[in-house]
């Protein structure tokens, strides 16, 4: 079982791979989703800290900006 720590490492990791994928949409897509997910859980785990729900948050508002403007599946 991962602690929130690790999600946020993960979260934070994906994020750094979303970035780098500015030329791959679908890549970009799937690693700011992978991230939003880990960092939502972070947010709302009894075991998260003050600071870790504070920096999960600002993750998950980062994902969800990239994930908002990566192409629609269809």
């Amino acid at each position: 079982m991962q602690t929130p720590s690790d999600k946020l490492a993960e979260a934070r990791s994906s994020l750094h791979l979303a970035v780098a994928a500015a030329d791959d949409p679908d890549y970009r897509r799937q690693h700011a989703h992978h991230a939003s997910t880990l960092a939502a859980d972070v947010v709302l785990s009894s075991d998260s800290s003050p600071e870790q729900k504070r920096t999960a948050a600002l993750y998950l508002d980062e994902a969800l900006a990239m994930e908002s403007q990566a192409p629609q599946e269809h």
